[in-house]
């Protein structure tokens, strides 16, 4: 009769601990993007609607952004479309970095899990190259692949 009563309570109290615990394996808060909206300059320029943004940690894509209006990029707004910087893998104070056709930004920001700014970029393209590949491309459908140095 003691058996019976002693595993009873080892049923009950087994159950009771794995649904308590369960919620907090299943229902663990995910990760939350650091968000980013602001100005953008090139070469002291508003940039052209249409330019790519890019934010990379240690060298990889973690969220990109496509201007919609002259010199911003994203905005305040609750619909306005902001640049989301996010991933699993990311830690809190990694430094992100900006680039706009492979040339990076002096700016740079470290991730805060939820965390929304604004955030002004300059950019500063000091030499283009146009190879004529890009030539042909830019006389064939007005596209131009531009590469460069930052100062």
């Amino acid at each position: 009769m003691f058996i019976g009563k002693a595993l009873k309570l080892f049923v009950a109290l087994a159950v009771t601990l794995t649904v308590t615990s369960l919620p907090s394996l299943v229902f663990a808060a995910p990760q939350l993007p650091h968000i980013f909206y602001g100005d953008i300059t090139i070469n002291g320029s508003p940039a052209p609607t249409g330019t790519v943004i890019i934010a990379k940690v240690n060298g990889v894509e973690k969220g990109r952004i496509t201007t919609t209006a002259t010199g911003t990029y994203g905005g305040p707004g609750a619909y306005d479309e902001k640049l989301l910087v996010q991933g699993s893998d990311l830690q809190a104070s990694d430094l992100i970095r900006f680039t706009v056709s492979g040339i990076e930004t002096l700016e740079s920001a470290q991730f805060e899990n939820g965390k929304m700014e604004k955030k002004d970029i300059t950019f500063t393209i000091t030499q283009v190259e146009v190879g004529s590949a890009s030539l042909s491309s830019l006389l064939d459908d007005g596209t131009l692949t531009v590469s460069g140095t930052k100062e």
